[in-house]
């Protein structure tokens, strides 16, 4: 029986949601952005820096 509360699992597959709450309790954070292209990508490698995690 799953006892993980389910308020957890939304925060979990949510970036957003999940970065905030991590935040929140002072956790270090990557930036990170989403991107839906090869040309979106490598703006936001330039913007953000190298190495990058695809």
């Amino acid at each position: 029986m799953n006892r993980t509360p389910i308020e957890s699992i939304k925060i979990t597959k949510d970036r957003s949601l999940f970065t905030q709450k991590m935040v929140d309790i002072g956790e270090k954070v990557a930036p990170y952005q989403v991107v839906k292209s090869l040309e979106q990508a490598v703006k936001s490698a330039e913007q953000l820096g190298y190495p990058v995690h695809v």
